[in-house]
């Protein structure tokens, strides 16, 4: 069972599930939102999109800063569980001054 996620409401936040806005939106646009992510939330819950083959799962923490995915990458098993859907909270992120955006 996956840990409930903090709500985050911040004016403007991004929401990197909205496949009909969110990803086709400018680069620009997009390079912009992630920018932000990484400032403010740089580990971020999100609720999933629906999908018409597949039931709605229960959300998925996004990473923004290079070194946070480069680390989840390399310890996996910190990051996820077997089985389905079934995520753990991630750490949370390092200072902003030893995992800078990339």
């Amino acid at each position: 069972m996956m840990p409930s996620a903090p709500a985050s409401t911040w004016a403007g936040r991004p929401d990197v599930s909205d496949i009909e806005n969110f990803w086709t939106a400018p680069l620009a646009d997009r390079a912009a939102a992630f920018a932000a992510l990484r400032e403010r939330e740089p580990v971020s819950f999100f609720s999933e999109p629906e999908m018409s083959l597949h039931p709605r799962g229960p959300g998925y923490w996004a990473l923004t800063r290079l070194d946070d995915v480069v680390e989840a990458s390399r310890n996996p098993r910190s990051y996820l569980r077997c089985g389905r859907h079934q995520h753990r909270r991630p750490p949370p992120p390092r200072s902003s001054s030893s995992s800078t955006a990339r």
